[in-house]
């Protein structure tokens, strides 16, 4: 018995072997496959998205101010009261309790849910949901920053330091104009730099979800 033990201790510390090692990269595989989709979905949805949908659906957001906001809280609070009322019954229990093993069922698939997939799926449809909601801006709301750490970009695609109004300026963050110069010194004209802008943005935003989740 003592040798049948030490032979199965000696298989179970035998390296991996190739054969051993297809069905985690074929795993991988798929979830990078399955996040390029996510990807090329997404960035189709964008594309393909009418700007006039744009403009309609954030008018709608618009819609939604603090007194619209209390209002859905309060009817959210009265739904809540009643539902925890109707479940003191004994169907009520019944019925609670049955909506507890979907939720449970429910975060038990997200949970199973591969990091690669989660979070491709997280950055790309919060990226795509800022892009379309900045294309109803054309023209910048925060005037004073906005005009500033424009004349910073383009002064540092063009000029390869941030001046401005002819002087060299560094009481302002550099990074941020840094980082949109790109849009600056490729763009055909300041429309087209603009956009491209605020799609950066956009995406920059949506990847904070990467270093939340690694902290995590």
């Amino acid at each position: 018995m003592c040798r049948n033990r030490r032979k199965r201790f000696a298989a179970e510390a035998t390296p991996t072997t190739d054969a051993g090692r297809r069905p985690a990269a074929w795993r991988l595989a798929t979830e990078i496959g399955i996040a390029a989709m996510i990807v090329a979905a997404i960035a189709l949805t964008v594309r393909t998205w009418d700007p006039e949908l744009s403009h309609a659906l954030r008018e709608r957001l618009l819609l939604f101010g603090p007194v619209t906001a209390l209002k859905t809280a309060a009817a959210v609070a009265i739904v809540s009261a009643a539902l925890r009322l109707v479940s003191l019954g004994t169907h009520g229990r019944a019925a609670l309790a049955s909506g507890d093993r979907a939720a449970r069922w429910c975060l038990g698939s997200l949970a199973r849910v591969p990091a690669v997939i989660g979070l491709t799926a997280i950055v790309m449809m919060a990226a795509g949901a800022r892009i379309l909601l900045v294309r109803a801006e054309t023209a910048p709301r925060v005037f004073g920053d906005e005009v500033i750490y424009t004349e910073l970009a383009k002064n540092i695609a063009s000029h390869g330091r941030p001046l401005l109004r002819g002087q060299l300026e560094i009481g302002y963050s550099v990074l941020y104009p840094l980082f949109l110069s790109p849009a600056y010194g490729l763009a055909s004209d300041g429309a087209a730099a603009f956009a491209a802008a605020k799609t950066m943005n956009a995406v920059a935003m949506a990847l904070t979800a990467i270093p939340t989740y690694a902290l995590a």
